[in-house]
């Protein structure tokens, strides 16, 4: 294969630090894999040769690049070379030190879900003092303070140095300049002593989080009494490759700069596609290499293999529009004369009904096309329900990701009825009413058993007495009394199991060996079972986590836990995700991935951009340790959201849909477009098609449909149209 002139010197640069940006549908992915090839050519062996990438979706694919390419395949192990995560490596780092770190790490990683809860369920021990307000908002501060914690660990910074540099303020009121700083130190006064008590947590309890993954890779590289570490490291890795550097935080690059020492290092990435950096990416990196290395060499590869011309066009007067953006063109390799589709819409429900009647008629005629071609992206997870409800209901497969409910799938709520029985059978009238319901108890007995229990429960104060009817059986009527023993039965057999077992094994053995629940859905590859299967594994190992925090804790205590974890906005994926669903997501989600049609909503006021908050916590100049951000907060989030709209615009191979609803449900006022769009006069410009579409219907949308309820509508689309589904996947 023939490459251009500037892929050829992206690949077979020498001599210096390698700077290569990569637009969307620049060929990056095939670059690093030529790249990687010409490296070994040269002499070097794959085990010297370290890639780092930003997910393991992606360091699978460049695995699988490479071991599928028939130029070496079967003359060189690709297994031996290090493609991975900064975590993964850093964790393999760790392992492989233990004697020099000290770091037992035996409790594993954990998630930030449960350090959030723990955090709630200690809010008292941390003595926060009257500069924070804990209120009836416990769980909205302390994700602001775990959050926070990370903004600090991205930058290297430990809480010494932060109570340091507190304490020297404090002591010198002279050095505050303003009520607005007065406030703001003695916040981060208050976060050092939850960042004390959580640094202190982890080691009693031997777990890390990942964040602790890149801090002590970074500790034992700089550890000047463990000088052959990094000497042996530097050996070991002649040359570093970093796979989308602009998603890099300090930190991470940090262990780059620190193996690397002889400059062989080639970064990967694109500025106008940072997007993360509420989850720490440090938004000057291209300047912060450039710094690092004054004799590195830039590329750019400006050609763009995806995107039509048009949407190239919208996509650089929409970059255009930012000051500080360091100026390049992209250029559209592809001959189309589809414009760029700019949609008003009179209502949300107009917007969705649009979506669903466009999917219709570009599959019909287009056969070939597959839902999967389709992607509906949105700036926040809870935006692409109304448009997920209308897809379903039309028997469109969907696949939606939002926000994760563990409890509320069939099998968990019979689960979880169990359970909360367990921690409290005095007090379980609406655990038992479901089981008997599960079981298959007629209604009549039901009520007949509630109605005894709350005749018993009148003159007493310690519970509902459901629990004691069941017991005995002592009711007027009451017929299936042989299935209601049983089920007794089977209930105290499960309290009986609970009071010398874990939460995890208590559950595995309700869920796996004393009833058919999972068994019911093991061996039927229907998608709602496999969600169901899902979610039950997802229960046992949120047990087997919180077990690591608290070992000794029962049944109640892991409910407590659960019911604080829903309190958190935690992702997961709900619906078909085989070959054949419609993607609605988020467009960070969507960062990666390509679509034949891209529909993009709410490109409106209030919602991209979304209203600018200050972030609760960030580094102070005087702190900073990277190159500090040249604007100003507000025009750093402005600049932020101006690149996800990028994002999402450049994920579209042939057709682009930017849509706007010109009134919303909630609001009394009509609706404007972004203000990224505005300036791109949508009526008048030639690179733009622009609609305005009116609802066929007069119906509105239901905001509270709920998840579990488009699975249901979709798989029935599924039957309907006689789908068949091949793979799935669920996160929770």
């Amino acid at each position: 294969m023939k490459f251009d002139k500037e892929k050829l010197l992206a690949i077979e640069h020498t001599g210096s630090p390698l700077l290569v940006t990569a637009g969307p549908g620049s060929g990056k992915t095939r670059v690093i894999t030529e790249r990687i090839k010409f490296l070994m050519k040269t002499g070097l062996k794959p085990s010297e040769i370290l890639c780092l990438t930003f997910s393991e979706k992606a360091a699978n694919q460049l695995k699988e690049r490479l071991q599928e390419d028939d130029s070496i395949k079967e003359k060189i192990d690709i297994s031996e070379m290090e493609i991975s995560t900064y975590h993964s490596f850093c964790r393999n780092f760790l392992i492989d030190n233990t004697e020099s770190t000290g770091l037992g790490m035996k409790g594993g990683i954990l998630d930030r879900p449960m350090f959030l809860v723990w955090g709630v369920q200690n809010i008292d021990k941390f003595g926060f003092d009257d500069h924070v307000e804990i209120g009836n908002n416990a769980a909205e501060l302390i994700e602001k303070m775990i959050d926070g914690i990370s903004v600090f660990n991205d930058e290297l910074i430990t809480p010494e140095q932060l109570q340091n540099y507190v304490d020297s303020k404090i002591k010198d009121p002279g050095l505050i300049k303003d009520i607005e700083e007065y406030d703001y130190i003695h916040l981060l006064n208050n976060l050092v002593k939850i960042y004390r008590e959580y640094v202190k947590f982890k080691k009693e309890i031997d777990v890390m989080d990942y964040d602790d993954l890149i801090v002590e890779a970074n500790n034992l590289l700089s550890n000047e009494k463990k000088p052959n570490v990094l000497k042996q490291t530097q050996e070991k890795y002649k040359h570093i490759l970093i796979d989308e550097f602009q998603d890099n935080n300090y930190a991470q690059f940090s262990i780059v700069k620190k193996i690397t020492s002889n400059g062989n290092v080639t970064a990967v990435g694109d500025a106008d596609q940072n997007i993360y950096r509420f989850q720490g990416a440090y938004t000057e990196i291209f300047k912060d290499f450039k710094k690092t290395y004054p004799n590195h060499t830039e590329v750019l590869l400006a050609k763009n293999w995806r995107n039509p011309k048009h949407v190239i066009s919208i996509s650089n007067q929409l970059l255009s529009q930012d000051k500080f953006r360091e100026t390049k063109e992209i250029v559209p390799t592809k001959d189309d004369s589809q414009k760029v589709n700019v949609v008003e819409c009179t209502s949300e429900f107009a917007q969705a009904e649009f979506i669903k009647n466009k999917i219709k008629e570009i599959k019909k005629d287009n056969p070939d096309y597959s839902f999967s071609d389709f992607a509906v992206l949105s700036r926040k997870q809870r935006d692409g329900l109304n448009v997920a409800q209308i897809l379903a209901s039309e028997g469109i497969p969907v696949k939606y990701i939002g926000k994760s409910e563990i409890q509320n799938s069939p099998n968990a709520k019979v689960l979880f009825s169990y359970l909360r029985i367990i921690a409290n059978p005095m007090k379980a009238m609406t655990g038992i009413t479901r089981i008997l319901q599960e079981y298959g108890i007629s209604e009549q007995n039901i009520s007949k058993i509630n109605y005894e229990a709350t005749i018993r429960a009148r003159s007493k104060t310690d519970g509902d007495y459901a629990f004691d009817v069941l017991s005995d059986l002592k009711v007027k009527d009451l017929t299936q009394q042989t299935e209601l023993g049983e089920i007794f039965s089977l209930i105290t057999n499960f309290i009986d199991i609970s009071k010398n077992n874990s939460p995890s094994t208590t559950i595995y053995q309700i869920i796996r060996n004393k009833t058919d629940m999972y068994k019911k859905i093991a061996n039927d590859d229907s998608i709602e079972n496999f969600i169901e299967r899902s979610i039950l594994d997802d229960v046992i190992n949120s047990a087997y986590d919180f077990e690591k925090i608290k070992p000794q804790a029962r049944i109640k205590e892991f409910l407590e836990f659960i019911d604080e974890l829903e309190k958190f906005d935690i992702e997961t994926k709900r619906g078909s995700v085989d070959s054949e669903a419609v993607q609605v997501s988020t467009i960070h989600k969507s960062k990666g991935l390509e679509f034949k049609t891209v529909f993009i909503i709410d490109v409106a006021t209030y919602k991209i951009p979304l209203k600018y908050t200050a972030k609760p916590f960030y580094v102070p100049r005087e702190l900073a340790k990277g190159v500090f951000p040249s604007a100003e907060p507000k025009e750093e989030f402005l600049r932020e959201e101006r690149r996800v709209l990028y994002v999402g615009m450049t994920r579209t191979i042939e057709s682009l849909f930017l849509m706007y609803p010109t009134q919303y449900e909630n609001r009394s006022r009509a609706n404007k477009a972004s203000k990224f769009l505005q300036p791109l006069k949508a009526e008048t410009n030639d690179d733009i098609n622009f609609i305005k579409y009116d609802s066929s219907s007069s119906d509105t949308i239901s905001t509270t449909f709920d998840a579990v309820e488009i699975i249901k509508n979709e798989q029935m689309g599924q039957v309907i149209k006689h789908l068949h589904s091949e793979q799935y996947e669920s996160a929770v």
